[in-house]
């Protein structure tokens, strides 16, 4: 009984954390629009609400991961590929994302006064790498679980996560120094 708690508790964490990162791209494209500086707050605010969910939900997912790991699935090649995975996700939205978006709401506390600059770090790739690798690891994360693989069908399917995420990101344009 235990473990079909755990099952749905890791289901409703996956959805979870999906959700925010949909909400997530929500807020990075209205970021991204945005022209005024000053009218950032509010994608911002809502960011910051997202952010401690996703946060959230990721450790529901890790905490009840490791409980049916330690309980039932034991030493399946997948799954410390999957957790590793995850702590990248983590990794990337922390140091990426989150260092960006403490920038940004520094230049909209502080009605920053460098237009070009302070557009280069609102409307720069960092946040879209970001998020579009965070994305495709988490899908090759659900694909992990879906078809259970081994070492090498595992390590091979996120490491084509990551090089999809990183993609699309490059062939956008960056608003120049002008």
């Amino acid at each position: 009984m235990l473990y079909k708690i755990a099952i749905f508790l890791h289901v409703t964490g996956a959805l979870l954390f999906f959700a925010t990162m949909a909400m997530e791209w929500l807020f990075i494209s209205l970021l991204r629009k945005e022209t005024n500086i000053s009218r950032l707050k509010d994608p911002l605010s809502g960011y910051a609400k997202q952010s401690k969910l996703g946060g959230a939900s990721m450790a529901l997912m890790l905490i009840t991961g490791v409980y049916m790991t330690a309980t039932v699935w034991k030493e399946t090649a997948w799954i410390p590929v999957a957790l590793i995975s995850m702590v990248l996700i983590g990794a990337i939205g922390g140091i990426v994302t989150g260092r960006r978006m403490k920038k940004i709401k520094n230049i909209v506390k502080n009605n920053a006064s460098r237009p070009a600059e302070n557009q280069l770090i609102v409307h720069g790739r960092a946040l879209r790498y970001s998020l579009q690798t965070r994305t495709t690891i988490f899908f090759g994360i659900i694909l992990l679980m879906t078809i259970k693989p081994g070492w090498t069908g595992s390590i091979i399917t996120i490491a084509l996560s990551i090089l999809i995420g990183t993609i699309p990101a490059g062939s956008r344009r960056v608003p120049s120094r002008q």
